[in-house]
């Protein structure tokens, strides 16, 4: 079997779960970072492919949405996703499934996989003890979602409760404009080491006389902030709020 797992990660949530699948599906799996790849369609003649994402302010990531609009397959190639996300995933995984529609693609089967949430501006960081409660109901999922997959199991896309969604998703309308066009600010701690700027899959980070400014392309993933190696980086309301990225998973995992 010839499989393929794609996955895009900021604080890497989602690349301990990428990771953990395609060590369950096959030894022989290969890791893939939507990140690093170039524009142009992609082609893909295995057996398998996975697509695995954080969900962004009730969103697919639009890195995710461009690879999967260039994608293409052979007809009986299995695809599969799964969605992190920190309290609700919404219709993300009917998104991910009419995309690939759209490229003439079966979404065989999604998976939601709640893990703990990174977005330091709405929130703090998760406690330890409710982490390590996310990470072991993951490890079980990696378990579920991979026995889908070596058995080519199909499902149908789920979603959130439509009530709690609906109210959360207002609130993210009026969230996200903010986080994604201003906002960011360094401290006198900055210094001057550029992970911010190589961390940033949407290229919105420059260096001017050794401190990062932000231009307008940000896609909101705060990988910048989490991880600062000095917490110089931060926002409105996060100042004095703990850091968050997967405890397994370093920096040159991801970038």
């Amino acid at each position: 079997m010839q499989a393929k797992v794609f996955y895009f990660s900021a604080t890497g949530n989602s690349f301990a779960i990428a990771r953990d699948i395609a060590n369950q599906i096959d030894a022989q799996a290969e890791l893939i970072s939507i990140a690093t790849m170039d524009n142009n369609d992609w082609n893909f003649d295995g057996d398998v492919l996975g697509i695995i994402f954080p969900i962004h302010f009730l969103n697919i990531p639009k890195v995710v949405v461009e690879f999967i609009r260039k994608l293409k397959v052979k007809p009986s190639c299995y695809v599969f996703c799964a969605c992190t996300y920190g309290a609700l995933y919404g219709d993300v995984l009917y998104k991910v499934e009419a995309l690939l529609k759209e490229s003439g693609i079966k979404l065989a089967a999604s998976f939601p996989v709640n893990m703990p949430g990174n977005n330091i501006i709405l929130y703090r960081a998760f406690p330890v003890s409710i982490q390590k409660y996310l990470f072991k109901n993951a490890k079980k999922k990696v378990i579920q979602i991979a026995d889908y997959v070596k058995n080519f199991r199909k499902n149908v896309p789920t979603k959130s409760a439509i009530h709690i969604y609906v109210a959360i998703g207002f609130l993210f309308l009026f969230m996200a404009p903010g986080v994604s066009r201003k906002g960011f600010y360094v401290s006198e701690k900055c210094n001057g080491c550029g992970l911010c700027q190589r961390a940033c899959h949407c290229k919105n980070i420059t260096l001017i006389d050794n401190k990062p400014q932000w231009s307008s392309n940000c896609e909101g993933c705060l990988a910048c902030i989490q991880w600062c190696p000095t917490e110089a980086i931060y926002a409105q309301k996060t100042l004095n709020r703990k850091h968050y990225h997967h405890p397994k998973v370093s920096y040159s995992d991801l970038f």
